[in-house]
């Protein structure tokens, strides 16, 4: 079996030594699809960029949203999400909370005002770009 390492380049096994490294550790794979983009390394860590809309207005202070991630995990206890507001119209300060992963593919999270109240529509206006860092294997 090969594995697609750089720019369409392949090679047989995973003969790990011989691939791209960062900061020494072999990235095995990396990618992307429609739902973001991934890198996949040695030690069993997965970087993947994604995003979340809002998708339900739950109360004056808090938004709920969910995603897709572009490759599964397995151990969502140890998982990270980090997310950055993109095309929030509100101008008071927002602080973002970490849910627990759903599944292996999918995250949900919820938005807290920190300064004010959201009202219905604001979810419909939200899109956050999310970074998660957790384990493939």
């Amino acid at each position: 079996m090969s594995r697609v390492i750089a720019d369409g380049l392949s090679e047989a096994g995973a003969n790990f030594p011989a691939m791209p490294q960062v900061g020494g550790d072999p990235i095995v794979e990396s990618g992307s699809n429609a739902d973001g983009e991934f890198t996949k390394w040695a030690d069993g860590t997965i970087c993947m960029a994604s995003n979340a809309s809002g998708n339900s207005f739950n109360t004056s202070g808090r938004i709920s949203g969910s995603g897709m991630l572009p490759s599964p995990v397995i151990n969502t206890a140890d998982a990270r999400i980090f997310g950055e507001l993109d095309s929030f119209e509100l101008s008071e300060k927002v602080t973002l909370i970490r849910m627990p992963l759903s599944g292996t593919t999918t995250f949900a999270l919820r938005i807290y005002s920190a300064t004010g109240s959201f009202v219905a529509g604001d979810e419909n206006d939200t899109l956050i770009n999310v970074f998660i860092f957790a384990r493939w294997k």
